[in-house]
């Protein structure tokens, strides 16, 4: 029977499954690769009739939308091809389901190496509805940006902001506060298999840009892979995403991409332990910015100590190494803003706890250590422009400004704190909320969200255990 599922042709594969279902009418394991036959050539109701065979011997309605939620709950004492049915029913019943989603995120960071600040909030919509036996989608972000202000008229803040080392203490602006705003669109369509995207950075940003990927997403035995090819926004400051003004040329720089190509490959069989590993290259380029690369690898591990229906506890540990050909993480006219040492390894530690309250509301808490390296090398003022970098190294005397980035060597830990949590207020609609904390070295950022989703199929029964969150544009 398992060899129907790589049969090409339709009426074949049906007729076959139908002479060997005949064989052994009661037989779970056969009834179960039927509904799988049936659900690859289409044949959706068919497909459940099949799985609600595995389950039940009672004939049930399995049009009524309550009836078909219950069938795809797991319980303890399931066989493996019964969660397979009920994985199989949840499939079908995801390609009929959709929402529409309104939330608040906050965001807020600081670097106290560099006096960095970065504030971000921003109104999210979200729409996912039943299109192709997948889903359309349709995401809008309303973003607000802001950074730390610049004193043109203090040495040390001229020399961090675009050509300000230039015309330090004779600048035309005495200060500038950067903030932007604007409006990102992306629309797209997934399924089971395949999800592609296409949309834009905030329109009504100074610098704004076309972003997208594709996404394939497979298993083989009994692991899982994905890849990924995508172009998409830096969010890690005012100058990566949006873009900044120059107050000695008049000129602009920034808006910074990421594109590139990321391959994953994860072992999850819902058993104690699992594993995952990712690999990707980025190639970085903005507007007036030296372009750059980045190269990583991360792998991680994790185990169940309690695994209930209703509460699961559980410990990791991932590795994570990267490095960037340039150092682009200041501010001044040519590089990007962005965080980007040449060499960079860590070492976390998380502990999750994942539960439910009865059966409307579910919540995950999560901790974690950390310890890593860093390698940072010397760069350019103005990596970008080699006659402005040959002025900044005459005026260097003059104004008493380095008109290089020192490279530094660093090491420390760091931690985290993470919470999420949902709560069903009727069958059709959840309200959430989440919050983030991490502290590191020189390093702090803060992230929230509040949102309000209404489901187009009603919930009935218990909530799944993770909740879900709304991912802005942006973080996809």
């Amino acid at each position: 029977m398992a060899l129907l599922l790589d049969f090409k042709d339709q009426d074949n594969a049906l007729r076959y499954q139908k002479d060997l279902l005949a064989l052994s009418p009661s037989d779970g394991e056969l009834l179960n690769l039927a509904g799988q036959v049936a659900d690859k050539f289409g044949q959706s109701e068919l497909a459940i009739e099949y799985y609600r065979q595995v389950l039940t011997k009672q004939r049930v309605d399995v049009a009524d939308k309550k009836v078909l939620h219950d069938l795809a709950q797991d319980q303890e004492t399931d066989t493996w091809y019964m969660r397979s049915a009920r994985s199989g029913i949840a499939k079908i019943k995801n390609r009929t389901d959709g929402h529409i989603a309104l939330a608040g995120d906050f965001s807020g960071q600081t670097s106290t190496q560099n006096d960095h600040e970065l504030g971000l909030g921003a109104a999210l919509f979200e729409g996912y509805f039943p299109f192709l036996e997948g889903q359309l989608f349709v995401k809008a972000d309303a973003v607000s940006i802001s950074a730390q202000q610049t004193n043109f008229s203090e040495r040390f803040a001229a020399s961090r902001y675009g050509t300000g080392a230039l015309c330090y203490d004779t600048c035309s602006l005495f200060s500038i506060t950067p903030r932007d705003q604007g409006i990102a669109f992306g629309v797209g369509w997934q399924n089971e298999n395949w999800r592609v995207d296409i949309g834009t950075t905030p329109q009504g940003f100074l610098i704004s840009n076309i972003v997208g990927g594709v996404l394939y997403q497979n298993s083989l035995g009994d692991f899982s892979y994905d890849i990924e090819i995508e172009r998409r926004a830096l969010t890690n400051s005012v100058l990566s995403y949006a873009g900044l003004e120059d107050v000695n040329q008049n000129e602009i720089w920034g808006g910074v991409t990421s594109n590139g190509i990321t391959l994953g490959l994860y072992h999850d069989l819902g058993l104690d332990w699992g594993f995952w590993a990712t690999l990707d290259y980025q190639y970085y380029q903005g507007k007036n910015v030296l372009d750059n690369d980045r190269k990583r690898a991360m792998t991680g591990a994790y185990y169940r100590f309690i695994q209930q229906p209703d509460f699961e506890l559980s410990v990791g540990t991932n590795l994570l190494y990267w490095g960037y050909k340039h150092n682009l993480s200041e501010e001044t006219y040519g590089h990007g803003g962005y965080y980007s040492p040449q060499k960079y390894l860590g070492l976390s530690v998380p502990v999750t706890v994942d539960g439910r309250f009865e059966q409307d509301l579910v919540y995950r808490l999560k901790v974690n250590g950390g310890y890593s390296r860093t390698t940072t090398d010397a760069i350019e003022l103005y990596p970008n422009n080699p006659e402005l970098q040959a002025v900044a190294e005459l005026k260097a005397v003059e104004t008493g400004i380095d008109p290089i980035f020192a490279a530094d060597k660093s090491s420390g830990f760091s931690w985290g704190i993470e919470g999420l949590v949902e709560y069903r207020v009727q069958p059709q609609w959840l309200i959430g909320a989440s919050f983030n904390i991490d502290r590191a070295d020189f390093y702090e950022p803060n992230y929230g969200q509040i949102y309000v989703k209404y489901l187009f199929n009603p919930v009935y029964g218990e909530l799944p255990l993770v909740p879900r969150l709304i991912v802005p544009y942006a973080n996809y």
